[in-house]
């Protein structure tokens, strides 16, 4: 994560969940927290990277641009 990203740990880590293939019920496992925890998240990162087109490859592409997260970040298997 970038010290001038404005996404929250939390954010970061569903974006960075969800970028790698997770479902939804899969990253709030990993992250122990509710679906519906994990949908706020994901509601407060399109807001905060102002995506009119709300997907999450969307997301994921504009925070790789912005340096926000790393391509390494997103290697490996989507359940690992």
């Amino acid at each position: 994560m970038s010290d001038k990203s404005p996404l929250t740990r939390a954010e970061t880590a569903v974006l960075v969940l969800l970028g790698k293939g997770k479902s939804v019920k899969k990253a709030a496992r990993v992250l122990m927290c509710s679906r519906c925890t994990v949908a706020t998240h994901i509601a407060n990162i399109y807001n905060k990277l102002k995506l009119e087109n709300r997907n999450i490859v969307s997301a994921v592409v504009k925070a790789l641009m912005a340096g926000y997260i790393k391509l390494e970040d997103l290697e490996g298997k989507p359940d690992a």
